[in-house]
């Protein structure tokens, strides 16, 4: 989707990687899904610990252009919640 690295910084945990957009669905058949949901695709990170595999996008951002980084809002938006 874009290939400048991103920086995000989450209290302790440094992240870099490229910004990504993908449908993730909530269920396993697929009928349940943000169809656009944008996510940090990390290719180095600091400060997560070693039983963490990744990050799943919850974090609210004020920016309009950073709101598809939220799950929630994602799923929101694309009528699978209300």
């Amino acid at each position: 989707m874009n290939s400048d690295v991103i920086t995000l910084n989450y209290g302790s945990a440094n992240l870099e990687g490229f910004l990504y957009q993908d449908k993730v669905c909530i269920d396993p058949i697929g009928n349940r899904c943000a169809s656009k949901f944008q996510f940090l695709a990390l290719f180095e990170e600091k400060g997560l610990g070693p039983d963490i595999h990744g990050i799943m996008g919850l974090s609210n951002h004020h920016d309009s252009n950073k709101k598809g980084l939220n799950f929630v809002r994602a799923l929101k938006d694309s009528g699978v919640i209300d």
